[in-house]
C-alpha cells in the first residue's frame, strides 16, 4: 500500500519514467552494496508501482481495489464477518491481516494473522496466546495465528533497542522500550 494517498485511497505513480527511476535505484549506494537484493526488490515492485490497471488504482476489497490487509478474494461481507469475529474475541483489527481460503466444497475458512515477532511458542502474554486456536463463528471456521511479519518486526525491535541509547529523557527511553 506504499503509493496510495491517505485521502481518497487513490494510487499515485512517480512523476518520471519508470526507466529513469530504475536507473536511480540501481545506481544507488544500496544497490552497489547489495546488487542482488535491490534488483530483486525492483523486479518485485517496479511494474506494480507504475501499473494503472483498474483494480490497482484504488484501495479496496475484491474486484473494487487492492489491499494488503485482506487476501485478494475477500469481500466486504468477509471483512464485516471478520470484524464481528474479532470483536467477539476482544481482538483488535490493528496489526492483523485476514486470509480467506475456500475448501473443496466451496466453503470459505479464514485465517487471522497477528503481526508479531513471536510464532506459536508460549509467551508471557497469555491473553493473546490463549486465543491462538481454531474457532467456529457464524458457521465459518477461523484460525488465529501470530508471527505475521516476524522477520521485519524483529529488525524493528533491534533498531528500537539501539535507539534507546539516544533518548532525550527517561520517558522517551520507556516509550522505546
Amino acid at each position: 500500500m506504499g503509493n496510495y494517498k491517505s485521502f481518497g485511497d487513490t494510487k499515485f505513480v512517480p512523476n518520471l519514467p519508470k526507466e529513469k527511476l530504475e536507473r536511480v535505484i540501481l545506481g544507488s549506494e544500496a544497490a552497489q552494496q547489495h546488487p542482488e537484493e535491490v534488483r530483486g526488490l525492483w523486479q518485485t515492485c517496479g511494474e506494480l508501482m507504475f501499473s494503472l490497471e483498474p483494480r490497482l488504482r484504488h484501495l479496496g476489497l475484491g474486484k473494487e481495489g487492492i489491499t494488503t490487509y485482506f487476501s485478494g478474494n475477500c469481500t466486504m461481507e468477509d471483512a464485516k464477518l471478520a470484524q464481528d469475529f474479532l470483536d467477539s474475541q476482544n481482538l483488535s483489527a490493528y496489526n492483523t491481516r485476514l486470509f480467506k481460503e475456500v475448501d473443496g466444497e466451496g466453503k470459505p475458512y479464514y485465517e487471522v494473522r497477528l503481526a508479531s515477532v513471536l510464532g506459536s511458542e508460549p509467551s508471557l502474554d497469555s491473553e493473546v496466546t490463549s486465543k491462538l486456536k481454531s474457532y467456529e463463528f457464524r458457521g465459518s471456521p477461523f484460525q488465529v495465528t501470530r508471527g505475521d511479519y516476524a522477520p521485519i518486526l524483529q529488525k524493528v525491535v533491534e533498531q528500537l533497542e539501539k535507539a534507546k541509547a539516544y533518548a532525550a529523557n527517561s520517558h522517551q527511553g520507556q516509550m522505546l522500550a
